[in-house]
């Protein structure tokens, strides 16, 4: 990973979460122009929680007597949202096959989908330019779509259909794992935040997922005018927390946007890896070992 080196991992049968930390402990450059549009979760301020607890300065990883690493210093842990905390139920290739077909009336080939919405977003992910607002965001989508409908005329349905179907909460669920760990951070006084390349349609989300109901800030980037892995989204995270950057952990599960975004930005960063995928592009079985997930947090977190 560039920048950063591994701090540490903690697997279990194939079910892992990596930690990495930035070689460098300064934040980004402090004479960049303030990234606005982040909003607090129905109005709520940062908590106290975000100062320095007893005096705590941030520090490299350390390793316990037990010999685990552990990751100190840490006062905001920023979650992505989808596949990290949040997924969509029924998935996504399912919901564009049902609204597809539904307006189309036209088979639809589920694998094609997938492959079309894996590369369109891991474009995004190398793209030269990675700004973005709510009508880029629009637009993505819309075109999207229109690569996949192939009636032309209900095109626009298909979209609005498909747009407001994951702006709805009871089409999404969150990782039983959540909510714990997200309450076990609070009672440690580590201050939680979602850090999302969305658009607004995310706080419909959010709001009607009570799992989620301990997150103080949530970032998405429509708003900032930023996605990960652009420096400028984390930079908007670090100026509106007024934490530096080596204090701030990234926890995400894709390697691009969350890990080498996060680490690009001077913070500490941890890969969920969900879905047993591993680096080099295999996977795992995890049927026995999903329950692991995020508590692995816990563990390295002191």
């Amino acid at each position: 990973m560039p920048g950063g080196f591994f701090v540490g991992t903690s697997e279990f049968r194939g079910y892992l979460i990596e930690f990495f930390q930035n070689s460098k402990d300064s934040p980004m450059s402090a004479d960049r122009v303030p990234v606005h549009g982040v909003q607090p979760r129905d109005g709520v301020q940062p908590r106290d929680g975000v100062q320095p607890r007893d005096g705590v300065q941030p520090r490299d990883g350390v390793q316990s007597a037990d010999g685990r690493q552990h990751l100190a210093g840490v006062r905001l842990v920023l979650f992505d949202a989808v596949g990290t905390l949040i997924d969509p139920s029924p998935s996504v290739s399912e919901a564009y096959c049902r609204i597809l077909m539904q307006h189309t009336e036209l088979p639809v080939d589920a694998s094609l989908v997938r492959t079309v919405i894996a590369e369109a977003l891991a474009d995004r992910s190398s793209a030269a330019d990675m700004s973005t607002s709510e009508q880029d965001e629009s637009e993505f989508w819309y075109g999207l779509i229109r690569r996949l409908c192939r009636r032309p005329e209900v095109v626009d349905i298909c979209f609005h259909a498909l747009f407001d179907h994951f702006r709805e909460p009871a089409n999404w669920h969150c990782f039983p794992d959540v909510r714990p760990v997200l309450d076990e951070l609070h009672r440690r006084s580590i201050s939680v935040a979602i850090g999302s390349n969305f658009d607004r349609r995310l706080h419909a989300v959010c709001d009607g997922l009570d799992s989620l109901a301990p997150v103080d800030l949530r970032f998405i980037s429509s708003e900032i005018g930023w996605r990960k892995p652009a420096p400028e989204f984390f930079q908007a995270v670090i100026e509106t927390t007024g934490i530096p950057s080596a204090e701030i952990l990234m926890v995400g599960d894709d390697l691009t946007n969350d890990v080498e975004g996060a680490l690009a930005a001077g913070c500490r960063a941890a890969w969920i890896n969900r879905r047993g995928t591993s680096r080099r592009g295999h996977t795992t079985d995890l049927e026995s070992s999903r329950q692991h997930g995020l508590t692995s947090l816990l563990q390295i977190l002191e």
